[in-house]
């Protein structure tokens, strides 16, 4: 449908006193500048060491035909645009809100469905069909959707830029047109009345005119021989999806025995053809589901109690997160004994640097990862996993993770590590993020810490924000703008880990010397067995 004249609307201010300046059309709802970007975004390189392939994944599982991916990959670059988008996430969180934008989507995928069945479709009077049914769906749709949108007015801007786009398409002539030839023609051939008379192989088709009805004269003669209803078998010949041959022929003599219905549908689905929809409302539907897709993948885990909150995204560096933790775990833990053990951290003034340290499987890679899932997530403008939050605004996230292929290397691994760390100390910027796990780890000590020192000198210099897990002790002396976090353990049972990553000094021997303590290893308990 050409819906230039309704697109050439110019929106008036909104209700909301928080609502767009006039003159402002709607383009985007994902965009301040309301500039789509059509271009697809491949999956950034450390989506999965921080397991935001998974987290994506799931979110937009069952969705495919949004092609959603390309829009969780692409962190935004502007505080406006994370504002907007913030903003957006308000109004859906808001029930009313979420429930009309939902219906909407039930409409636009009923439409989709039929246009798929028009498609498949070999008889042409049954793809006719299915197309203004496809047509009828999306008009009522939209009209619905408006009426709820009046019903409970949006807040953001967004939603009340597209509010205001689509009163306006919706009162455009053509608009108007279509809708009331659709449901005409409808309505007319939901009026058509027929006879089929069978005699041998002719089959005659005429229009009904008050003949009496022989199947129910012949139940009424019967109905004395009924026995009771105990014993009643019903008949159903439940007719496939499409026509056939027979079903065919008889579509077709219907449609010469009512030329004006049948002509109103061939007459709509030439004006209209397959696509009656608008191209900002096509895109509307899809970019809206990168709202519902996330906020819907994480409803379980706030109905199991976990917080999530709309942070506050800076650019600056002086960073906090309040009870956060690995979204990407937090959803395999659903319905299990286990229980989602939360964190916070918090950098400030010249601290740009988490030195994370303490016991293999106590948390510290977790750690590592929800630091980088909830920056990527903060500049998307989505919910982050946490009670409160401020996130800095990065322009790029770099990992050094363990890698598999890295093992089978012929350079070995500590040549393909420093190739690696090399090669992000190059691209890092100040406004970057670095996540780092285990580095050095293929080497002795010595060259470990003295490898972990120039590093340290060049991220100190690059002032970006990082975090290290690091079997290295004593790193974060190096620097005023490191910070030691130690993953903790039970001081009753050194074997059982907390899953805490407090902001402490790194102490590994108070580790060992409680596990010795634990099996009677100590100096003094082995000198007292060894007196007794």
């Amino acid at each position: 449908m050409d819906s230039r004249a309704a697109r050439l609307v110019e929106t008036a201010t909104p209700d909301s006193a928080a609502g767009p300046s006039p003159r402002v059309r709607f383009g985007s709802i994902l965009f301040a500048d309301q500039q789509a970007r059509e271009e697809e975004v491949p999956q950034p390189d450390y989506f999965v060491d921080l397991s935001l392939d998974q987290i994506i994944a799931g979110a937009i599982e069952g969705r495919d035909h949004y092609r959603l991916a390309t829009f969780f990959h692409r962190p935004l670059s502007s505080l406006e645009d994370v504002g907007f988008r913030q903003a957006v996430v308000r109004d859906l969180q808001r029930e009313e809100q979420h429930a009309a934008v939902s219906a909407f989507a039930a409409a636009m995928e009923q439409m989709r469905d039929k246009l798929a069945q028009a498609d498949k479709h070999r008889h042409h009077l049954q793809k006719q069909a299915s197309l203004i049914d496809a047509a009828c769906a999306y008009c009522d749709g939209l009209v619905q959707f408006e009426t709820d949108l009046n019903a409970h007015p949006p807040q953001s801007q967004g939603m009340n830029l597209w509010r205001t786009y689509l009163k306006a398409y919706l009162a455009a002539e053509p608009f108007q047109t279509m809708r009331a030839r659709a449901h005409d023609v409808l309505d007319a051939l939901a009026g058509v009345r027929f006879t089929i008379m069978i005699r041998d192989l002719h089959v005659r088709i005429d229009p009904f005119d008050g003949q009496a009805d022989y199947g129910a004269m012949i139940a009424e003669s019967y109905a004395r021989f009924a026995q009771g209803g105990e014993g009643a078998f019903s008949f159903h010949a439940e007719g496939g999806a499409e026509l056939n041959y027979i079903e065919g022929r008889i579509l077709d003599e219907v449609a010469r025995a009512f030329p004006d219905p049948f002509g109103a549908l061939k007459s709509f689905v030439t004006d209209y053809g397959l696509h009656f929809y608008d191209d900002l409302v096509a895109s509307f539907d899809r970019e809206i589901q990168f709202y519902m897709a996330y906020l819907d993948w994480i409803a379980p885990l706030c109905e199991g109690g976990l917080a999530f909150c709309l942070p506050e995204v800076i650019e600056a560096k002086d960073v906090h997160a309040d009870d956060c933790f690995d979204l990407s775990l937090a959803r395999k833990l659903i319905g299990s004994s286990e229980t989602v053990v939360p964190n916070s951290f918090r950098l400030e003034g010249r601290e740009r640097i988490f030195i994370v340290s303490g016991p293999n499987q106590g948390g510290k890679t977790t750690f590592a990862r929800q630091f980088g899932q909830l920056h990527h997530l903060a500049c998307l403008g989505l919910p982050v996993p946490g009670r409160s939050a401020r996130l800095h605004l990065f322009d790029r996230i770099f990992t050094h993770f363990e890698r598999r292929e890295i093992a089978a290397s012929p350079n070995g691994k500590l040549q393909d590590e420093l190739v690696r760390m090399h090669a992000i100390l190059d691209a890092a910027r100040p406004e970057s993020i670095i996540i780092m796990n285990e580095l050095f780890a293929s080497t002795t000590f010595r060259d470990a810490r003295m490898l972990s020192e120039k590093v340290t000198a060049r991220l100190v210099e690059l002032d970006l924000l990082c975090v290290w897990v690091s079997f290295i002790d004593g790193l974060s002396e190096l620097s005023d703008t490191m910070v030691s976090m130690v993953s903790g353990v039970d001081p009753e049972d050194p074997t059982r880990r907390t899953y805490r990553v407090e902001r402490r000094e790194a102490d590994g021997l108070a580790y060992a010397r409680a596990i010795a303590r634990k099996y009677g290893l100590t100096r003094q308990q082995i000198e007292e067995r060894l007196k007794s």
